[in-house]
């Protein structure tokens, strides 16, 4: 989860960083525009468990925030399988991601997105939640904000059918693939 919501900030700067828009549609799931002082003390103490490449203690360190309660406990076979993945994870690259958010600074330029946007915050999401999702709503004009009830930071996973996108005034998912049918 990590990764994707760095590679959606990083695509909000870049959006961000232009006058003419890239696209049609702007979807932020789980996102920020600026690294406030909580969340600065998350992200830093998930660094020295991926600087040691302890796979157990970045996973320990990460879970916890970006699931609801209610979701580690409904799937111990999933988050089993997950310490698997963890184990193979390229932690010099985990820590240059970590490091590389920590800058995330833009909310002061949002004002320049142009075009429709909707955004997606899980209701119990205790790393990038609601309070964040409110900045970039703020700031954002043709913003939808949508609270995903009883999802943590990862929609995705844990409110997969409200994470699919069906919301009116914004294009929908065929139109984002530019497919016509």
């Amino acid at each position: 989860m990590l990764l994707e919501s760095l590679t959606g900030a990083r695509s909000l700067k870049r959006l961000s960083s232009t006058t003419q828009p890239r696209f049609a549609v702007l979807i932020l799931a789980d996102t920020v525009s600026e690294v406030g002082t909580e969340l600065r003390i998350v992200v830093e103490s998930w660094i020295d468990p991926a600087r040691s490449a302890d796979a157990m203690g970045f996973f320990n360190a990460t879970v916890p925030w970006n699931f609801s309660p209610q979701f580690i406990r409904a799937n111990p076979a999933l988050l089993e399988d997950a310490k698997k993945r963890y184990a193979l994870l390229d932690f010099p690259a985990v820590v240059r991601l970590c490091e590389c958010f920590l800058g995330v600074n833009f909310s002061e330029r949002l004002r320049e997105i142009k075009v429709p946007t909707c955004i997606l915050v899980g209701e119990r999401d205790l790393i990038k939640g609601p309070t964040y999702a409110e900045i970039l709503h703020r700031n954002i004009p043709h913003a939808e904000l949508h609270v995903v009830r009883e999802s943590g930071h990862a929609i995705c996973w844990e409110r997969a059918k409200e994470f699919q996108y069906d919301h009116p005034g914004l294009p929908g998912p065929a139109q984002w693939l530019g497919d016509s049918g």
